[in-house]
């Protein structure tokens, strides 16, 4: 769902799979409004991606909390041109913007 969202984001996007197995990208690409083209030689993998698409509803809560958990809101420079500091620049409690300054300095 994550790589879907990233590099495919109109909701008319198609992705490609070349080796489709039990679905999972068949799913997410439905779930999230894009067409879908899988590939596989396996007749039983094709069957198996089918089956799941037809049950695909099934597995919304699973995407919706996936993509809940890798959603940005705020890009890095977003969270640092508003002091929203994060990783090794975040500010510890009480700590003053001098004391954060020399620490990143070391």
């Amino acid at each position: 769902a994550r790589a879907i969202l990233s590099t495919a984001p109109e909701r008319d996007a198609v992705v490609l799979d070349p080796y489709v197995g039990s679905g999972t990208t068949a799913v997410a690409a439905h779930l999230l409004g894009a067409n879908f083209i899988g590939i596989d030689v396996s007749r039983e993998y094709l069957e198996s991606a089918r089956a799941r698409l037809k049950n695909a509803h099934s597995e919304r809560p699973a995407l919706n909390k996936e993509v809940a958990l890798h959603r940005v809101d705020n890009t890095f420079a977003a969270r640092k041109r508003n002091s929203m500091f994060v990783g090794k620049h975040r500010k510890e409690r009480g700590e003053n913007e001098s004391a954060a300054l020399l620490s990143l300095d070391l």
